[in-house]
């Protein structure tokens, strides 16, 4: 049953990460919407189906990047392996190869984001020049709010997928800890009976 239910939990890890880049993608269409537009055309019934939406994604999210060993078990089923066949060299590698696509997809996404930061950090002498020298404020110090929030949006955006091509180590070592605790308890129910 382990290397099956790494399996599951690796499926539902990166469908879990999927899931909270939908979330943000509901996020910044909900910014959108109310700060483009203004509040005084934005329909209350619009604003509603963005937080329900926001909140099942989220809440989607959590299940499955959180508590997913209860999932992982319904899908797997019942043990039929030997559970001490799996080797942590191979639990670390199934985790990471999964979340280093998964990052090559999320920074896919953003590369057009990724240049204009670049071209934006080239640019901040001829900024700075132009605001302490001449005392004219560059019109990019005047976008709307926002306008900020996507900024934000996409740069955790871009963040999330350079971790994820770096490995997660921090989130592999977590997932490996609980599974492997998973394991323990599989291991004593199995002794048991």
């Amino acid at each position: 049953m382990t290397k099956m239910h790494l399996m599951a939990k690796l499926t539902l890890t990166v469908l879990g990460i999927f899931v909270f880049i939908q979330f943000l993608k509901s996020l910044n269409m909900g910014v959108v919407i109310t700060f483009e537009r203004g509040l005084s055309e934005v329909q209350v019934s619009q604003i509603m189906v963005l937080i329900i939406s926001s909140a099942i994604f989220c809440l989607l999210a959590y299940y499955l990047l959180f508590k997913s060993d209860r999932w992982a078990t319904k899908i797997v089923g019942s043990a039929s392996e030997n559970v001490g066949a799996l080797n942590r060299l191979w639990i670390v590698s199934g985790f990471r190869l999964p979340l280093f696509l998964c990052g090559l997809l999320i920074i896919s996404g953003s590369t057009q984001f990724i240049i204009d930061t670049l071209h934006f950090v080239i640019c901040i002498p001829e900024l700075i020049l132009d605001l302490v020298v001449f005392k004219i404020p560059n019109e990019i110090f005047y976008m709307p709010f926002y306008r900020w929030v996507q900024i934000l949006i996409k740069i955790c955006k871009a963040v999330l997928g350079i971790y994820l091509i770096l490995g997660a180590p921090q989130f592999v070592r977590w997932q490996v800890r609980k599974f492997e605790s998973y394991l323990t308890t599989q291991v004593a129910k199995t002794q048991t009976q």
